[in-house]
C-alpha cells in the first residue's frame, strides 16, 4: 500500500508486507514514471500489519506528525528480496509496475522504474506561453470560448512528485518568489503535469491588483517571500494544461486541453481554475421588467432554442447590456409583443410575473459556462444581437 503523507514535508510512504509487518519506504518524490530518473527512498522503520488501512490526523509534535491518507492499495510480486535490494511488480489501481528499491548510502535508498515508461512523452523543461493576440470574431457559427483577462503575472509552472517551479514568460525561475505555489503541488500529490496560468494578487473585493502584485516580484529570498506572502498573497489562477499524466497536450484541441484541466479539480485557498465561456446563440421570447433604478425599462431577456417545431426555454440574461443598448432592445421588442407565450411550456413562476412575451423573430448570442442538468444557461452574458442569422438557424452550441 501507498500513503500520502502531509508531514512536515509531502512525501509517500511506500509499505510492503513482508514476514508479518509491513517494510516501509518513504518517497519524498513519489514513484518515478520514466526509467530514467531515479527516485530518492529513505528506508524506515517495520509498521504493523494495522497501518494497511491507516488514514487520520498524526498529531502535531508525535513522530510523522500530519494528515496521512491512502493513496492506493493492491498486492505485489517478489522477483528479488536482499538487504540492499528489492525488486517488484506492483499491482495496484493507481500504481502499476516492476520497481526496484536499492540501497546507497544507510537509510537513504533510490527507487527505479523497471520497464517501459508510464510516460508517453518526456516532461518538458521549459515552455514558452501562448500570447494573446489581436483578433476578430468570425461572422459563421464558429465556436469560440471566452474567458476573463487577469491583470497579473504570467506564469508555467512545472508540477512533479509534489513539487512546482514556476517559469515566467522570460524563461525565469520565479518559484522562491511565490511560497503559495507549494500548496498547488501538495494538492497535485503525485501528478505530475504543466500549467500555464497567471499568479494574481487579489483585492478585498475580488478584484486582481497589479499594484498588489508589485510587493511580490523581483524577491530571490525565501525569508523575505514569506513576509511578503503574509501581508500580500497571490493566487495561482490556471487557464490551460499543456501536459498530463505522461502525456504532451500541446498538440491537442482547446476543448481535449480544457478538459484536462478541469479534470484536476483546482479550487483552493491560492490556486483557482479560470471559468471559461462558450458562444450560444438565442431566440428573444420576450422580457421582463427591471427593478429599482430601471423600473419601467429592460431588465432581462427571456431566451429560448428552436426545438421539435417549438421554442424550448433555456433562461433569461440580464447582465452584458450598456444603457444605450438597453434602451435599443425594449424599443424593438415593444414592436413585437404578442399576448401569448412562444414558449413551449410555462415559465418558472418568478420569470412569469413580469413576462412580456414577443414574437420570436429576434436573434441574439450569449456567453455563458454551461448547461444545467434542467438545460438553463448558467451564467449567462449577453453579447448582442444576430441580425445576420433567422430563428430557424439556431441551433444548440457544445459549452465545451
Amino acid at each position: 500500500m501507498i500513503q500520502e503523507h502531509h508531514a512536515r514535508s509531502l512525501h509517500w510512504d511506500l509499505r510492503l508486507e513482508r514476514d508479518g509487518v509491513l517494510a516501509s519506504w518513504a518517497l519524498p518524490k513519489g514513484l518515478p514514471e520514466a526509467p530514467d530518473k531515479n527516485h530518492l527512498a529513505v528506508h524506515t522503520e517495520d509498521h504493523p500489519l494495522e497501518y494497511l488501512s491507516f488514514e487520520g490526523e498524526i498529531p502535531q509534535g508525535e513522530y510523522g506528525g500530519g494528515q496521512m491518507t491512502v493513496w492506493d492499495t493492491g498486492y505485489y510480486d517478489i522477483e528479488k528480496w536482499s538487504d540492499r535490494e528489492v525488486k517488484f511488480v506492483l499491482h495496484g489501481s493507481r500504481a502499476s509496475g516492476s520497481y526496484v528499491l536499492f540501497q546507497t548510502n544507510d537509510r537513504n535508498w533510490m527507487i527505479h522504474l523497471h520497464g517501459p515508461s508510464v510516460r508517453t512523452d518526456p516532461l518538458p523543461t521549459s515552455l514558452k506561453p501562448m500570447l494573446a493576440t489581436p483578433g476578430q470574431l468570425p461572422a459563421d457559427s464558429t465556436p469560440w470560448a471566452f474567458e476573463i483577462k487577469w491583470d497579473g503575472v504570467r506564469a508555467i509552472l512545472f508540477v512533479e512528485g509534489g513539487r512546482v517551479r514556476a517559469q515566467s514568460r522570460n524563461d525565469l525561475d520565479v518559484t522562491v518568489a511565490f511560497p503559495e505555489l507549494a500548496e498547488l503541488g501538495a494538492f497535485l500529490g503525485m501528478t505530475t503535469c504543466v500549467l500555464d496560468g497567471e499568479i494574481v494578487a487579489l483585492g478585498e473585493d475580488g478584484r486582481p491588483s497589479f499594484a498588489g502584485l508589485q510587493h511580490r516580484l523581483h524577491v530571490a529570498n525565501q525569508r523575505e517571500a514569506r513576509k511578503r506572502a503574509a501581508s500580500h498573497p497571490v493566487t495561482f489562477v490556471a487557464f490551460d494544461a499543456l501536459y498530463l499524466h505522461g502525456r504532451s497536450l500541446l498538440e491537442e484541441s482547446y476543448d481535449e486541453r480544457r478538459a484536462a484541466l478541469e479534470s484536476l479539480h483546482l479550487a483552493g485557498d491560492t490556486f483557482i481554475t479560470t471559468e471559461s465561456f462558450r458562444a450560444q446563440e438565442v431566440v428573444i421570447g420576450g422580457w421582463t421588467e427591471g427593478r429599482g433604478e430601471r423600473a419601467g425599462s429592460l431588465g432581462a431577456l427571456l431566451l429560448g432554442i428552436p426545438a421539435d417545431n417549438a421554442l424550448r426555454y433555456v433562461g433569461k440574461v440580464g447582465t452584458g447590456f450598456g444603457e444605450s443598448e438597453r434602451h435599443a432592445l425594449l424599443g424593438s421588442l415593444r414592436g413585437l409583443v404578442q399576448p401569448t407565450s412562444p414558449f413551449a411550456t410555462p415559465l418558472p413562476r418568478a420569470d412569469a410575473a413580469t413576462a412580456q412575451f414577443v414574437r420570436p423573430d429576434l436573434v441574439g448570442e450569449v456567453a455563458f459556462g454551461e448547461w444545467t442538468t434542467a438545460g438553463r444557461l448558467r451564467h449567462p452574458t449577453w453579447r448582442g444581437l444576430r441580425p445576420d442569422k433567422s430563428p430557424d438557424e439556431v441551433t444548440v452550441e457544445d459549452a465545451g
